[in-house]
């Protein structure tokens, strides 16, 4: 494998500034994304790290455009990816490294491209999502808390941003992150903790179905001028996503499967087929008949002292909750509902199947499932 990733140690200013703070040191999903961004305002930890990330993508975007390369756009998927590993760099080994262990408390993915698909459910939304720079702090030069108002805590950003900027310009395989031209969009990380403080970027390359978010938050409008966030808008090209509906539904399947896995119940590959007949059959008998159908003779025996259970569960949300992945936790809560009603009774093996549709400006989602579970 051919790692695309480079690293650098760099020493930051660190401040003991007592903030509100509601974000957490925590492996954070896109289902967690639209909560976050809705406390910004009150969460002034959430405002300095992406204040500082604002502060760098300016840098970067007016670095690569004196060179003669296109702005790169912003992702808070990537974002979000970035950060549970600046999480893991600092509560877990406290040293760099761009892979992960299992074994870990806030482990995400092995290597970056797995931690992008755990933000996202591996729904492969980015091209070669597998760049990534990354840095250490010290916790040298304490900042004094009694002189941090607005003005202090943006300066600090700003500082911060340049310290990182600088460093991974300095480093021939950070710069050359920073500056491929095929690379299209980025999430950068700057997270601020007692034990220290560490910067990630995850960069994507190049994709004709895209949509980009912003850094414009209104809470950062008496800190910074967005008018002169000067960002030349030379951007590469790209179509908004059509399949919105699709994409979010097999994230939604995805995490089907992930409840399951968690439970240590095996997928059926029998029963997720017979999921997806355009009748389900739902009568013991049919059942049988069908799953023998499917497996043969093995059908026959794992049939002895077990018995096949059909579930269908409906979830509606409106269309922007749904593509916020909003049905993260009726999906969860539905699924324990329905193993728990077995009562001890082994469920050996699991096959389902998640259909959704748009009916005005409401989603359904539907959730069928067959349990193979003993008698």
């Amino acid at each position: 494998m051919l790692f695309r990733f480079s690293a650098g140690l760099l020493f930051l200013l660190f401040t003991t500034c007592v903030f509100s703070q509601n974000i957490s040191d925590k492996n954070y999903r896109e289902e967690d994304l639209q909560g976050l961004l809705e406390q910004i305002d009150e969460d002034q930890v959430l405002q300095l790290e992406l204040l500082t990330a604002l502060h760098f993508h300016k840098l970067i975007n007016d670095y690569r455009n004196s060179k003669g390369y296109k702005s790169i756009y912003w992702d808070h998927k990537l974002w979000l990816a970035a950060r549970n590993h600046n999480v893991y760099l600092l509560r877990d080994i406290k040293y760099l490294s761009h892979t992960q262990a299992r074994s870990k408390q806030f482990f995400t993915g092995q290597y970056p491209e797995d931690r992008v698909s755990y933000v996202i459910y591996s729904s492969k939304e980015f091209k070669q999502a597998g760049f990534e720079n990354c840095y250490g702090r010290s916790s040298l030069d304490r900042m004094s808390t009694s002189i941090l108002d607005k003005d202090d805590i943006n300066q600090y950003a700003l500082n911060t941003a340049q310290e990182a900027f600088k460093a991974w310009k300095k480093s021939s395989g950070h710069n050359q992150n920073m500056l491929n031209s095929e690379h299209m969009t980025h999430g950068t990380s700057f997270i601020f903790g007692k034990d220290g403080s560490h910067a990630t970027s995850v960069f994507a390359q190049k994709q004709e179905s895209y949509e980009p978010d912003t850094l414009s938050f209104s809470c950062f409008e008496s800190l910074v001028d967005l008018k002169d966030v000067k960002i030349k808008v030379d951007y590469h090209d790209f179509s908004l996503p059509e399949d919105k509906l699709e994409r979010t539904n097999y994230k939604c399947f995805y995490m089907v499967m992930e409840f399951f896995k968690s439970e240590n119940i095996e997928r059926n590959k029998a029963l997720y087929k017979m999921t997806e007949l355009k009748r389900t059959p739902k009568d013991q008998k049919e059942l049988k008949k069908a799953y023998r159908k499917q497996r043969g003779v093995k059908g026959i025996f794992e049939l002895f002292g077990s018995e096949i259970k059909y579930h269908e569960e409906i979830i509606r949300l409106n269309y922007a909750e749904f593509i916020q992945l909003k049905a993260a936790d009726p999906i969860r809560s539905k699924l324990k509902k329905i193993t728990s009603e077995y009562n001890g009774k082994e469920i050996k093996s699991w096959g389902g199947d998640v259909n959704t549709q748009r009916i005005g400006e409401e989603v359904e989602i539907q959730i069928k499932l067959l349990l193979l579970v003993e008698k």
